[in-house]
């Protein structure tokens, strides 16, 4: 019969060890293992309890139909076989199968908002999911544009109880569909429906805030830089831009708005078209710390600083706006109570009242003040009141 030669490496030469019998190759190509055990099924917990499958089911849900005693009894063994119920057959048998749907948006640089938003509220809804037996699915919704599939058909498709759905564009045509196949939360956008929760930051307070300290530091000639209005929270903040200029008797100046991606780079780009138009101003009401960045550094490179030229108000505060020189004054969100609250919006849909009506959660916004606003170059603060308000 045929010798083979099995090569060993031993001090990087290579030596060849005494002839190996071909009838004992296999043996030596694919070394056997060990068989692993198979884990218990629900079967194997029934014939060792002698009692049904069905019983066994039970007693695990905690079914008041089987005794207190029973039903201890069958726990107490499934811990002792190491048991560990399926999620598809728990569904099959309950038509549930305890999972939620996270869908997160294609081009976090085309959405308003930042990364941030994303992992905060998914960490929000987490905790509050998980402590009802729940997990989640994570879906990009760059992935399922890959696939030509949008996200109600991603939802109709996954087997989950519910979806989280973050700030997804109005473009995805959510708004079209009446009905979902299950129950849906929206975070921070909103669109015409009667069937879906949404969970949105009172963005439209939160630039008024901003616009306000400007004006409250002296500053009357107030651009704002934000992101395209098909977004919600781009509609509100501009909207609150312009309430509080109209609130203290200041005018709307459209070439003063200036619509820009979250990005560093159209940040810089905006500064320079807004340099290059002549236009006055003393102040920028930004719609992200991340734009302001860019923005922050287009304003340096052109010789003006800031605060002390220019100052700046923001959106999101990110934990970049506390590293940078000078720390940003910038509008917080609570990215992390809307996921929790978006979470048991959709369990209470989920598990009491799917057909209720849909309903709007806004949660307030706060200003946190840094050193990125001063009053303009020779002036005090204003002294200017809001509209209704009366000096002291």
């Amino acid at each position: 019969m045929t010798a083979l030669l099995v090569a060993r490496i031993s001090n990087s030469v290579i030596c060849f060890d005494n002839a190996v019998e071909s009838s004992d190759w296999e043996s030596v190509r694919k070394p056997r293992r060990k068989a692993e055990p198979r884990p218990p099924t629900i079967k194997d917990m029934a014939r060792r309890a002698g009692v049904s499958v069905a019983t066994i089911s039970r007693g695990l849900r905690d079914d008041p139909g089987i005794s207190l005693l029973t039903r201890k009894r069958i726990k107490a063994l499934a811990e002792k076989m190491s048991y560990t119920p399926s999620r598809w057959g728990a569904a099959l048998s309950s038509g549930r199968t305890r999972c939620i749907l996270f869908v997160v948006p294609y081009n976090p640089s085309e959405i308003p908002t930042s990364n941030l938003i994303y992992i905060q509220a998914l960490e929000g809804a987490s905790e509050e999911l998980s402590a009802y037996g729940y997990s989640i699915e994570i879906v990009l919704e760059k992935s399922l544009r890959a696939r030509k599939q949008n996200v109600l058909e991603a939802i109709t498709n996954a087997r989950v109880d519910g979806a989280i759905i973050v700030c997804v564009s109005v473009d995805d045509g959510l708004d079209r569909f009446k009905k979902f196949p299950v129950p849906v939360v929206v975070v921070n956008q909103t669109f015409k429906s009667k069937s879906v929760d949404f969970v949105v930051a009172d963005h439209r307070h939160g630039g008024f805030l901003a616009t306000e300290h400007l004006i409250k530091a002296g500053h009357v000639d107030i651009v704002h830089i934000g992101a395209p209005l098909r977004y919600h929270m781009s509609r509100e903040r501009r909207a609150g831009y312009r309430e509080a200029l109209s609130a203290y008797g200041l005018s709307f100046d459209p070439l003063k708005t200036i619509e820009a991606l979250h990005t560093m780079q159209h940040g810089q780009a905006a500064v320079e078209s807004l340099l290059r138009s002549g236009i006055k101003f003393t102040a920028i009401f930004s719609s992200s710390d991340v734009l302001s960045i860019g923005i922050i550094a287009a304003l340096r490179r052109n010789g003006l600083r800031v605060p002390e030229d220019i100052s700046i108000a923001s959106y999101d505060d990110e934990v970049v706006a506390t590293a940078m020189t000078p720390p940003l004054t910038s509008v917080r969100a609570p990215r992390h109570e809307m996921g929790k609250i978006a979470a048991r919006m959709l369990l209470e849909r989920i598990q009491s009242n799917p057909e209720a009506k849909g309903r709007v959660v806004e949660l307030k916004t706060t200003l946190i003040t840094r050193e990125t606003v001063v009053a303009p170059p020779g002036n005090k603060p204003n002294k200017l009141k809001a509209v209704g308000q009366t000096s002291v």
